[in-house]
Parts: structure tokens; C-alpha cells; sequence
């Protein structure tokens, strides 16, 4: 609600100069509610300055105020101290700066301010309900109730008091209570928009939706541009599941509060409940545009591409979100499950809903729910070819290979330009060594978007695995145009060392290590890189290297045994048996690289 602190002006009843009392005007604009007028005026009798200090403290006040009410905290609050300089015992001076403290978010230095004016006024109810609305906001419930009664025993008829104590009764559960007091504040003055928006959001908060739709109706009635009764109204509409209605009132919140990021969050996320996941992902953007550290936005624009099957992006938004969330991610699948769990029990028909619930049932790593509601969604919607796809990718998650190939070949048949469709099918192909078909998959896919990484190599892996070294550096090569990473270049390295290009292998093997420096798996390929080069000196250092960070590692163990027993060095025997017991199957590997240990 808004909190303007009382202004007592005394500039007309106290004696005034000859110069001020020639200023009428001034003392009027002064005394005015216009914010530009009164800092007008104000100024003009602070600059004259001959007047009591008592006078003075009144103009720098009311000017302070007026800055408030322009949002230029910081000029107010130096007019409130200048005006407590001059007069310390300035009760609504000492209002007006709390209310600014309040306005920056320091809700410790405005709970200071507003103890000084009642420790100086105990009669100024209106700083003992700004004080229990601090209270309030700090979670101190009981004492912003003690505050809020203690300004009612004062003033019975203060509207703003009860509606400043429903909210406490309301933050603390106690809802009864919150609406009798809401119900006395709107007695009281009929024309408080603030108590219908609150009232408004008590009767959401214990279920009653169209009734808070009927109070937000009034308080936007009384005030057309009031942007957080648009926003609540906005919420209800969403939990009565009207998606569009709540879609149009946070597009009124951000042409009246284009920053209000919340709003932008809460507006993508009902695009996303529409399925409408390109202005969905518009929205996520601006916000992350206006916060760039903002995890829930994060979170749900990959939540967003995981809907349009764009994995890759979905993936690096979680990992970001996580990584902002330092630990708090819990919360935000808690937010939105809760959300999807109410959305079922309204829209029990609703494949949509079912979909998404399982989207974020996977996110969390709980693969059997996400499973139970993308077969729900398919059972309601049967030629839903994003839920086969999701499916599928779940059971494959789950090395439920089979499931996973008829999900992805049933997505495919319902839509057959989903590249990421034919690549996930090419990917269980390719686990399950049937090569060819995974080729085609691929190839597919790649067809289907030329930019699709994933596709270039995952064929890669097969070209790979079919010794076909030179198709496999090309696939690598294009995964790496469109996404370069250490790993890929370590990939193509390896491939290059087979396709007899030891020399560019060897520039792969230092790129990704320039790019991943203390990584076992570019340092062992590099130290097979050497070793085809004959520089058993240099792969010795690689190898050591890598087994420093990855004392297991059996190929590395292995390729430093060939090292030393070819420089003559006896240890290479132990190095050798160690990789062996370690990974029967290494000295094959080797062989089939080329490379054979010495006798």
C-alpha cells in the first residue's frame, strides 16, 4: 500500500520573513501535492533562507517528499537529513526518512527512522504502521501486528492500519482474521484500491479464484494503471488455468512495468503451459537480458527448449541454473511441480500438462514419474510426437533400448522432420552395433538441420567404430565448426593419428589441452600422438601427466609401458601388466591403433 508520511507544514502559521511572506506562491507549491511544483517552491524558500531553522527543516522536508514521490530516493533523503540537521526532533522527518530507507530496501534503517518518530511522536500512528509493514517484510509477523493494532487503538478508523495488519495476518497464514481486517479497511474508505488487491489475493490464497478475480476487477477499477493487481489477477487467472487471460494482464504489468522481470518469468511460463514455446523463450531472454544471473529464467528456458526437443540448449540452461543457483535449484522444481501438480488436478484431460510435468520429472532425475506421465499424455493425445520423443529419451535413459527405439520411431512417423528424433534413434542404433541404420539416422537428421552437432558426431562415433578414420575426422571437423569443445578436438585427434595425419593430430591434441589443460583423456592422446611419432620422451611427460590426474587410467599406463620399454627402461614390463590387469582388452586397443608393445 502506499505509505506517504503525514505532512504537517506550519509555513503559513509560523512567523515568516518579509521575504517569505512575499513568496506566497512558493509556499503554496510548497505546501502543493504536484512533485514538481512543491520541489519548485520549496527550493525557492530554502535558497532564500531567512526563516527559523524550525521553517526550514518544514521546506527541505516537504522537498525530500517530493523526490520520494518522484522515485529519487537519494535527493530525498538528503533533504530529510538536512531538515533533521536543523530541527533533530522532527518527528515526520524521521518518518519520511524511513520511508525512503524502506522505498532502497533497507528495511534495518528504515525500522531505526520510524522507532525515532514514534520514540518522538507516540501518537503518529502512521509511523507505527509503516514500521509494522518493515516488520512485515522482514518476517517478523507478530511484531508488525503489535505495531498495526497499536496505530488501530490510536486511530479506529485508520483504513490503512487494517490493511496494513491484514497483510501481516495474511504473510502468517492467518487468514480469517487477515479478511475481517481487509473487509474493515474497505468499510472504512471504499475507495482503497490496495485493501481490494489484498482482500483480492486472500481469497486466491484459500481457493476462492473468482471471487479474488471480482476484487482485483475493483481495485483496477478505482486505480487503471495498477500494475500489481494486473499481476496478481494474472496469477489467478493462471490457476483457473485461463492461460490467455493471464498471458494478456502480464503483458498490461510490463507496458506499465517493462523491467518487472517477474512478470516476464511468470508470462513466459504461462506461454509454455500454451505451448507456445518461441514466445515462451522471448520472454526468458529479455529477462536474462535484464538479470544475466537470474537461475529461475535460466531454468525454465531450458525447461522451455526441452519442450521444443532442443536438448543441447536445455541441458546448458540447467547447467546454469544450477550453477546459479548455488544449491537452490531444489526450490525452483519444487515452484514449478507444485504448479504442474495443481494444473493435473484442474485439467485432468490435458496432454499439454501432463507433457510438461513430465519434462520436469526428467530435469529432476525422476525418470519412472516422467515415464508414467508422458504414456498419460500419449494416452490423451496420441499423435503427441513430442511425448514419444521424450519417452523415448527417458527410456533410454533408463537402458530400456528397446522402449527407447519404438518411441523414437513412433515420433518419427508422427513427425518426420525432427532431426533430433532421428538422431536419438541413431544413437540407440549405434549402442546396439547396428551401424548402418545408424548412419542413415544420422545422416537424416543432419539432413534435416545442417547444423545439428549432435548428428555430426554421433556418426562420427560410428565412422569411428568402422574404422572409417577419414570420414570420422570430417564429422568431427563439422561438430566442431558449429561447437568447438576440448573433448570433440581430442576425438578428431585420435582419428587423425589413425588416418595417418599424425602431424594435425598432434595440433588437436594441443588445442583441446590449450582449451582443458588438466584433462587425462587429451593428455593420454597426445601421448599416443607421440608415441606415433617416435618422440617416446615427449609421451612419457603426456602420460605421466595424465596419471597424475587419472591414476587408473589403463590406457595411459599402458602406452607409458611401450614408452620405457623403447627407451629401455625395465619399469615399462610393470607398467605394461598393471594396464593389463587393469583393462584385459588395452593391448588390443593399441594393436588396432597401430601400435604394439616391444618384446
Amino acid at each position: 500500500m502506499l505509505r506517504h508520511a503525514l505532512l504537517v507544514l506550519l509555513l503559513a502559521a509560523a512567523p515568516a520573513s518579509s521575504a517569505w511572506a512575499q513568496n506566497q506562491e512558493a509556499i503554496d507549491h510548497c505546501n502543493g501535492d504536484d512533485p514538481d511544483l512543491k520541489i519548485s517552491g520549496c527550493t525557492i524558500l530554502i535558497q532564500l533562507g531567512q526563516s527559523t531553522p524550525s521553517n526550514l527543516a518544514i521546506a527541505y522536508n516537504s522537498r525530500g517528499r517530493a523526490w520520494d514521490d518522484k522515485g529519487e530516493y537519494d535527493r530525498g533523503m538528503e533533504d530529510f537529513n538536512e531538515a533533521l540537521r536543523l530541527n533533530p526532533g522532527y518527528a515526520h522527518a524521521w518518518n519520511n526518512l524511513g520511508d525512503a530507507w524502506s522505498h532502497k530496501g533497507d528495511h534495518d534503517r528504515a525500522i531505526q527512522c520510524f522507532t525515532q518518530a514514534v520514540r518522538l511522536d507516540p501518537n503518529d500512528e502512521e509511523a507505527f504502521v509503516n514500521r509494522g509493514i518493515e516488520f512485515d517484510d522482514k518476517g517478523d509477523y507478530d511484531s508488525a501486528i503489535q505495531d498495526d493494532s497499536h496505530a488501530i487503538a490510536l486511530n479506529p478508523n485508520d483504513a490503512e492500519a487494517f490493511d496494513a495488519r491484514g497483510n501481516a495476518y495474511q504473510d502468517k497464514s492467518n487468514y480469517d482474521q487477515a479478511l475481517a481486517d481487509f473487509n474493515e479497511s474497505i468499510r472504512l474508505n471504499p475507495r482503497n484500491a490496495d485493501a481490494f488487491n489484498n482482500r483480492g489475493n486472500n481469497y486466491a490464497h484459500t481457493g476462492f479464484y473468482d471471487r479474488a478475480i471480482e476484487e482485483y476487477n475493483q481495485a483496477i477499477r478505482l486505480r487503471p494503471g495498477y500494475a500489481k493487481a494486473f499481476f496478481n489477477r494474472a496469477l489467478t487467472w493462471g490457476m483457473n488455468h485461463r492461460y490467455d487471460l493471464s498471458i494478456q494482464d502480464f503483458s498490461t504489468v510490463l507496458t506499465l512495468q517493462p523491467a518487472n522481470v517477474e512478470a516476464r518469468e511468470d508470462r513466459g511460463l504461462a506461454l509454455n503451459l500454451q505451448g507456445e514455446y518461441d514466445r515462451a523463450i522471448d520472454d526468458f531472454n529479455t529477462a536474462i537480458r535484464y538479470e544475466q544471473n537470474d537461475a529461475r529464467a535460466f531454468f525454465f528456458r531450458g525447461f522451455c527448449y526441452s519442450g521444443k526437443g532442443d536438448l543441447d540448449r536445455s541441458m546448458n540452461d540447467e547447467s546454469r541454473s544450477y550453477q546459479l543457483s548455488h544449491g537452490t535449484q531444489d526450490a525452483l522444481y519444487k515452484e514449478i511441480l507444485e504448479y504442474y501438480d495443481q494444473a493435473v488436478r484442474f485439467s485432468p484431460a490435458s496432454a499439454l500438462v501432463y507433457y510438461n510435468r513430465g519434462v520436469v520429472y526428467d530435469f529432476k532425475g525422476k525418470r519412472d514419474e516422467a515415464i508414467a506421465d508422458f504414456t498419460k499424455a500419449i494416452e490423451l493425445k496420441s499423435d503427441y510426437a513430442m511425448a514419444w520423443f521424450k519417452r523415448g529419451i527417458t527410456n533410454d535413459d533408463l537402458s530400456r533400448k528397446d522402449a527407447a527405439m519404438q518411441d523414437f520411431t513412433e515420433s518419427i512417423r508422427l513427425d518426420p522432420r525432427n532431426a533430433a528424433a532421428y538422431s536419438k534413434r541413431g544413437y540407440v542404433n549405434f549402442e546396439s552395433k547396428q551401424y548402418t541404420a545408424a548412419i542413415e539416422d544420422y545422416t537424416r537428421a543432419i539432413l534435416l538441420d545442417p547444423d545439428f552437432s549432435d548428428a555430426y558426431y554421433g556418426r562420427a562415433l560410428v565412422h569411428d567404430e568402422r574404422a572409417e578414420y577419414a570420414l570420422a575426422v570430417e564429422d568431427y571437423t563439422q561438430t566442431i565448426r558449429i561447437r568447438a569443445n576440448s573433448y570433440t578436438l581430442m576425438r578428431r585427434c585420435i582419428a587423425r593419428v589413425m588416418a595417418g595425419q599424425s602431424i594435425l593430430a598432434l595440433q588437436d591434441c594441443n588445442q583441446s589441452l590449450i582449451m582443458n589443460p588438466n584433462a587425462a583423456a587429451e593428455l593420454d592422446a597426445r601421448g599416443l600422438v607421440y608415441l606415433k611419432l617416435q618422440r617416446y620422451d615427449l609421451a612419457l611427460i603426456d602420460y605421466n601427466a595424465a596419471l597424475q590426474f587419472e591414476p587408473g587410467r589403463a590406457s595411459a599406463r599402458y602406452g607409458r609401458g611401450i614408452a620405457r620399454k623403447l627407451q629401455g627402461d625395465a619399469e615399462g614390463d610393470a607398467d605394461l601388466a598393471a594396464a593389463t590387469q587393469a583393462d584385459p582388452q588395452v593391448a588390443n586397443q593399441f594393436t588396432q591403433l597401430g601400435i604394439s608393445a616391444p618384446k
